[in-house]
């Protein structure tokens, strides 16, 4: 039997094996930076031990140069008795304080042009323990109101 020395080690036979190499070390690196960024999240997400909800969360402004106003309910509960109280975070007071409770609730009364983040905190050391967002949308209503013609309408 004859082998070629040429032919065995030609750029030819080289690239035939190392394209699915490549593949393989693509996925598995892929597969790994995947799983590494999940883990640095998971570090990130604040413990589960309190839940804030506000509703409603959205409100909706029909002119972008007047504050959105509603009136919304604030609720948090937590799984154990503690000190808390609520704070916008661009607030510098606290907007409501509660004494050795494990659930609480306020209606307060919302107006601004932008999105608000609310958080819950301990009292003693200002720990963060939920969050939850108002989120605003401004529709105006003078760009809308054009009047709107049919496809074949030729008036």
């Amino acid at each position: 039997m004859f082998l070629n020395n040429d032919l065995l080690f030609s750029p030819r036979n080289t690239l035939r094996w190392l394209y699915p190499m490549r593949a393989f070390v693509t996925t598995t690196l892929s597969i790994f930076l995947v799983f590494a960024s999940d883990r640095g999240h998971a570090a990130e997400e604040l413990p589960k031990s309190h839940r804030l909800r506000i509703r409603p969360s959205i409100c909706v402004s029909y002119d972008s140069t007047q504050p959105c106003t509603m009136a919304m309910e604030v609720s948090w509960e937590g799984q154990a008795m503690a000190d808390v109280c609520l704070r916008g975070v661009m607030i510098s007071p606290m907007l409501a304080c509660w004494k050795n409770a494990r659930d609480g609730n306020i209606t307060l009364d919302y107006a601004n042009t932008a999105d608000m983040v609310y958080q819950l905190v301990e009292e003693a050391t200002q720990g963060l323990l939920a969050e939850a967002e108002v989120k605003v949308i401004n529709r105006d209503l003078r760009s809308s109101r054009k009047r709107r013609r049919h496809v074949w309408s030729i008036l």
